[in-house]
């Protein structure tokens, strides 16, 4: 079945094949772990919401990372 990854920034109109919403769900953690190794300050500098839906759109899943910088790092 055809499945796809939509984030915050933009849709994804291409697509990847996956056997299984599960398997589908595993590439979902994949493709947010690149994008944070590919780029580790991004996350504390918005909020990701990547979606997993299927060929009709339907949403089967969803990610949401936070960076969240707590008062005690804001010491001097």
């Amino acid at each position: 079945m055809r499945y796809f990854l939509h984030s915050s920034a933009e849709r994804d109109e291409e697509g990847f094949e996956c056997p299984s919403v599960d398997a589908a769900r595993m590439e979902a953690g994949r493709h947010v772990a690149d994008l944070i190794r590919d780029d580790p300050s991004a996350i504390w500098t918005a909020d990701w919401r990547i979606e997993l839906t299927d060929h009709r759109g339907m949403t089967l899943s969803m990610l949401h990372v936070v960076g969240t910088e707590a008062p005690a790092s804001r010491r001097s």
